[in-house]
């Protein structure tokens, strides 16, 4: 697909979440204003962890976002650092 408009609220209403329903999230770029963090994902078919992301730039594949285009994501960690 492509990648979804940034979520700037924490609740329901419009831009406090993202996703098309019924379909499955395969990258996720996070940034913080406030604080250093770094994040990680769960590939579900492929039962395991890729590496830790403290970059935010979704054009970069590789340090900007994490996630395999294609590759369902199950698990999200992150941690501020």
């Amino acid at each position: 697909g492509k990648w979804l408009s940034e979520v700037t609220k924490w609740d329901d209403t419009s831009n406090g979440y993202s996703g098309i329903k019924g379909k499955a999230i395969d990258g996720i770029a996070i940034k913080s204003d406030n604080h250093k963090i770094e994040y990680r994902v769960h590939l579900l078919k492929e039962n395991r962890w890729l590496d830790w992301v403290s970059d935010y730039n979704i054009n970069d594949l590789k340090t900007g976002m994490a996630g395999n285009l294609g590759s369902e994501i199950d698990e999200i960690q992150i941690k501020i650092v």
